[in-house]
């Protein structure tokens, strides 16, 4: 049920509630490595790997390439992005690969149909998020599930960098998705958030290390997200 049928009011305090509900049945706890994670979700099954190119090529070579990874234990993997020459490299490696924007061309890839669609690091580049979600809700196969992968904005060491007037955000990065914002996306394109779940910081860099005393104290005065730099998001089509 939307909260529409409910009420026209977003901030009633009975829907507040129900999403609140929602989003505690979702959480589960954070995990080390979302490489690692995602190659699970994608073993044996009919994958669509969104946004392959990685800004360079010459990630290609990285042995934790995502896209490398996720052919080597899925049944099938198309991999799609806009950057035509890193594409064109790509298929001269081997790799099966289009050129497609997924918030606007899906004519090139609407005859097949995905158990899997991975979105890693890419919604919070698009101007228009919502447009993964609709684009999903057409090409996943009943029961398939859409997973993104997103900059955690409530991640501390983004919020102490902010409050102290230093943030580093990637120049573009034109939005920061938040759990709320991600099952509403998710239920206007008929999908339902099932999951999602944070990702502890890797590598473990020097600085990192001089904060790993403080990770305990945090995670007990707040919730296991506030020490995660990313968080992943599984939507599961129902029909």
């Amino acid at each position: 049920m939307r909260w529409t049928e409910v009420s026209a009011n977003p901030n009633l305090p009975e829907l507040l509630n129900l999403r609140a509900s929602c989003l505690d049945k979702a959480r589960r706890r954070p995990i080390g490595d979302r490489i690692d994670y995602l190659c699970d979700l994608a073993r044996g099954k009919r994958v669509l790997d969104v946004g392959v190119v990685n800004h360079i090529v010459v990630e290609v070579k990285d042995p934790n390439w995502l896209h490398g990874r996720l052919a080597a234990v899925t049944d099938y993997c198309l991999g799609i992005d806009v950057v035509a020459d890193g594409i064109r490299e790509l298929r001269e490696k081997g790799f099966n690969v289009a050129v497609c924007d997924i918030t606007s061309s899906l004519q090139q890839i609407v005859s097949e149909s995905f158990n899997l669609i991975i979105c890693g690091e890419i919604i919070e580049h698009l101007g228009n998020p919502a447009a993964v979600f609709e684009a999903a809700a057409r090409l996943l196969a009943p029961s398939g599930r859409l997973v993104v992968t997103t900059p955690n904005p409530f991640y501390l060491g983004r919020v102490i960098r902010h409050l102290f007037n230093a943030p580093r955000e990637n120049v573009d990065h034109v939005t920061m998705m938040f759990p709320s914002g991600i099952a509403e996306l998710a239920d206007r394109a008929g999908l339902a958030l099932t999951e999602y779940r944070g990702v502890y910081p890797q590598p473990l860099t020097a600085k990192r290390k001089l904060l790993l005393p403080m990770k305990w104290m945090v995670q007990a005065a707040m919730n296991d997200e506030a020490v995660c730099e990313s968080l992943i998001y599984e939507c599961t089509r129902s029909t």
